[in-house]
């Protein structure tokens, strides 16, 4: 297998790996377009609705970034299930900026339209980087149905 070159798909974006002396118990690392490590991550928050109503118009949370990223997409759930629509603005500001935000959401702001989940997983008006120690606030825009959403921003570590 040394040397071979394989093809494999990384979050729909090809992507190249190339093995070198591997045996049968060795360890391969995976160089993803000349990228390497791949270090992926996550950040994911619930917010549900007070007494178990729909989530209110201008609810909120703040989370802070643990380590440097881009923000390489969203998935956004009802986890109860409840068809809904809802529209979910991502913010950023800093520490020496807070309460100061503005949005990286661009026009793919996460969505879902009359269902129970949305994904985008390649955003192009985007403001993508983010910094360890900035601040993420995800602001709920507005609602019809939502109780119990699940919002995960997928992250490539930098």
């Amino acid at each position: 297998m040394s040397g071979e070159l394989l093809y494999i798909e990384v979050l729909d974006q090809p992507a190249e790996v190339i093995v070198v002396d591997a045996g049968v118990d060795d360890v391969i690392d995976v160089f993803v377009n000349g990228e390497t490590p791949v270090n992926y991550g996550a950040i994911s928050v619930s917010i549900q609705g007070e007494l178990n109503g729909s989530i209110a118009a201008d609810t909120e949370t703040i989370v802070e970034m643990p380590y440097d990223a881009k923000i390489s997409g969203w998935t956004l759930l009802e986890a109860d299930g409840n068809t809904c629509t809802i529209v979910i603005d991502i913010l950023k500001s800093n520490f020496i900026d807070f309460p100061t935000f503005t949005s990286i959401a661009g026009t793919e702001k996460p969505t879902i339209t009359a269902g129970v989940k949305a994904q985008d997983i390649a955003l192009s008006t985007w403001l993508q980087n983010v910094t360890k120690g900035d601040l993420i606030k995800i602001l709920v825009v507005s609602n019809t149905g939502a109780k119990n959403i699940s919002l995960s921003l997928q992250l490539l570590k930098s």
